[in-house]
């Protein structure tokens, strides 16, 4: 897990990777969720990333290249994620069918523990996402077996 250093001093967000610069790129993966919680996607997709910091928390830039539309299958979800949509749209859809739609400039909590689908539409999506860190890497790297860049 990557950690960021600091030295107590407050560390401004890298404005070139918030517009989508000098990310790096994730190798493509597709899998089906696995037990009780998981992402699951049906196609590969192409993904850049760049953590921003990482302490307790894990702050990213995520950007996908979407192409139409892509849609995840979230079970159970490991941790709580704060989401800011740098870039795009995304819906989504609790277990039950309601769907919340978020549009460039628009923020979410995704709670732990949620269920449903994740959809992007458009071409490019962006977002600044903010976790907390060991529940998060213990899920995309341990649980999904996405290879994030270090």
């Amino acid at each position: 897990m990557p950690e960021t250093k600091t030295k107590g001093l407050p560390l401004r967000l890298d404005p070139a990777k918030l517009a989508g610069q000098g990310l790096d790129q994730i190798k493509p993966w597709a899998n089906p969720p696995k037990g009780t919680h998981g992402h699951g996607i049906k196609m590969p997709i192409r993904e850049w990333m760049a953590t921003l910091f990482g302490g307790d928390i894990h702050v990213m830039v995520l950007e996908i290249e979407v192409g139409g539309l892509t849609q995840f299958e979230i079970i159970n979800v490991g941790f709580d994620q704060f989401v800011y949509v740098l870039e795009g749209t995304m819906v989504l859809t609790e277990k039950d069918g309601e769907a919340h739609e978020f549009n460039t400039g628009d923020s979410l909590i995704m709670p732990k523990g949620f269920t449903g689908t994740r959809e992007y539409r458009g071409d490019i999506f962006r977002e600044l996402s903010v976790t907390e860190a060991k529940s998060f890497h213990e899920e995309v790297e341990g649980d999904i077996g996405v290879e994030l860049p270090s």
